[in-house]
């Protein structure tokens, strides 16, 4: 999934997570399933709490992770297709 710095990110309702010692799980009650997220996932999870763009994010991220840019978006993209794949963000453009 092609994935632009214009496009927000935001979380899809009714999903339930916790943070535990630097990681995060988070729970779909719909379909029983969960997904457990590192300590970058962790950090993505945070700042999608409200509507963000993905240049910000990665803005972010690059502030608070030592990543080359390129190595960021790539890491980011597929980050970010597979949870909309487990319907857990939207993307949309505004």
């Amino acid at each position: 999934m092609k994935i632009s710095a214009e496009q927000y990110i935001c979380r899809v309702k009714g999903k339930l997570s916790t943070e535990l010692d630097g990681e995060t799980v988070i729970l779909d009650m719909e379909s029983g399933g969960y997904l457990g997220l590192d300590e970058v996932g962790t950090c993505i999870w945070n700042n999608i709490a409200e509507d963000i763009s993905v240049k910000k994010l990665v803005e972010i991220l690059l502030a608070e992770f030592d990543v080359a840019e390129d190595v960021c978006w790539s890491d980011l993209e597929l980050f970010l297709s597979d949870m909309v794949e487990n319907n857990l963000i939207h993307l949309s453009c505004r």
